[in-house]
C-alpha cells in the first residue's frame, strides 16, 4: 500500500497548497509562509495576485492529476514492484514538473500584469 502513496502525494499536495492560497493565504507580505518569489513580494497587490493565481492553478491541476494518477495505478497494480516503484518514480517526476510550469505561468503572468517596482501596468500597456 505505501509504494501507491508516491503516485498521489503530490497532486493531494498540490490541491491543499492551492486551497490554502486561495482561501487563507496569508494577508500580509512575508518572508516565511505564503508563494515568495521576489515579483510576488514586490507589492501586497502583486502578493495577492500570485496567490490567487497559483492557488487556483494547482487546484485545478492537482484535480487533473489525481484521476491521472489512479489510472496510472490500475496500468501497474499487477506488475512487479520494480515495475511499480518506477512506475511511481516517474508519475511523481511529471507531476512535480506540471507544478514547476505553473510556477513559472504565475511568474510570467506576474511580469505580464506588474512592472518591475510591482505597480500594476495599465491595460495599453498589457
Amino acid at each position: 500500500m505505501e509504494m501507491y502513496i508516491e503516485f498521489f502525494i503530490v497532486p493531494v499536495i498540490m490541491i491543499i497548497s492551492g486551497s490554502i492560497m486561495l482561501y487563507k493565504a496569508p494577508r500580509k507580505v512575508n518572508r516565511f509562509m505564503g508563494y515568495r518569489t521576489s515579483m510576488s513580494m514586490k507589492s501586497p497587490e502583486t502578493w495577492k495576485f500570485a496567490h490567487a493565481l497559483c492557488g487556483k492553478l494547482w487546484v485545478i491541476t492537482g484535480c487533473v492529476l489525481l484521476p491521472i494518477s489512479v489510472f496510472s495505478i490500475i496500468l501497474v497494480a499487477d506488475k512487479e514492484r520494480i515495475v511499480l516503484q518506477s512506475a511511481g518514480e516517474v508519475v511523481a517526476l511529471i507531476q512535480v514538473a506540471v507544478m514547476l510550469c505553473s510556477v513559472v505561468y504565475v511568474e510570467y503572468s506576474l511580469r505580464r500584469n506588474f512592472d518591475k517596482n510591482g505597480k500594476r501596468k495599465s491595460d495599453w500597456e498589457i
